[in-house]
């Protein structure tokens, strides 16, 4: 695998961060992932409006400046001789001194890696993981490299047979699958966590709340668990129906999800 690092692309055994990169040591850093398909990187410029957004949020420079992300992912898909892909961009204060302060001017590094892009799955279901998301965490409304929570969510929910978590948050309101933006349908009436909660603010969820009608707010699992039909969204996937949320069985209502899947062309 070839990896686009700080200027120059490598080979990934050679694409690894430093002894002292404060992203690997702290989490001290962002990442967005992206869809690369039909010769460009598919909400561009929603991506990099939420990692500057992101990047002014946790007091680091901005994450994109001087990049043509678009003109370095059309070279990663070359040397990576992929028509498309799933890309990881990804963003470090880089190296530093031990602790926890970071320098005035931190010496930031950032780096691009792509990987074959999977199918997206048929239909998804949930298994209501113990983990919380708290409202007043950074990590829970920005893509940081502290992900720690959402890989033991999957890790449970696995465990427990399903495919992916369902994460409240501290309240016990509903936030959001461990690596997806959640929908419901209930009646005429679609619901989904707004995004003053611990809610992560989704590329494609941004795009679905512009086109239809749908309610934001805080709902507590009951809510979600009495809907007619439930969908997933992030920007690998697109929209997903959720079969199953532990033992309670749902519909796929495909008109919904077909609507909502081409809305998305």
């Amino acid at each position: 695998m070839i990896v686009w690092v700080d200027g120059e692309f490598r080979a990934a055994a050679d694409a690894g961060f430093g002894a002292a990169d404060r992203g690997a040591l702290l989490g001290d850093g962002l990442f967005e992932t992206l869809r690369f398909e039909a010769g460009e990187v598919k909400d561009l410029d929603r991506h990099l409006a939420r990692l500057q957004s992101s990047g002014r949020a946790l007091g680091l420079p901005d994450p994109v400046e001087g990049l043509d992300l678009a003109a370095i992912a059309r070279a990663l898909m070359a040397h990576s001789e992929l028509d498309s892909a799933a890309l990881r961009f990804t963003f470090t204060a880089g190296e530093g001194a031990r602790g926890l302060l970071r320098a005035e001017a931190p010496q930031i590094s950032r780096r691009l890696s792509c990987a074959p892009l999977a199918p997206a799955p048929q239909s998804v279901r949930l298994a209501l993981t113990t983990i919380r998301r708290s409202p007043s965490s950074p990590a829970a409304q920005h893509k940081t490299l502290s992900y720690i929570d959402n890989v033991l969510a999957r890790r449970h929910a696995v465990a427990a047979g399903a495919d992916m978590g369902l994460m409240l948050d501290t309240q016990g309101h509903v936030a959001c699958a461990d690596c997806a933006n959640i929908f419901w349908l209930s009646g005429e009436r679609i619901y989904t966590p707004a995004l003053n909660g611990a809610v992560l603010p989704g590329t494609i969820r941004a795009r679905l709340c512009e086109q239809f009608s749908v309610e934001e707010g805080e709902y507590d699992l009951a809510l979600l668990e009495a809907a007619d039909a439930i969908i997933l969204t992030n920007s690998l996937m697109g929209v997903v129906p959720v079969t199953a949320v532990g033992e309670r069985v749902f519909a796929a209502n495909p008109d919904w999800v077909e609507a909502w899947q081409d809305a998305l062309d």
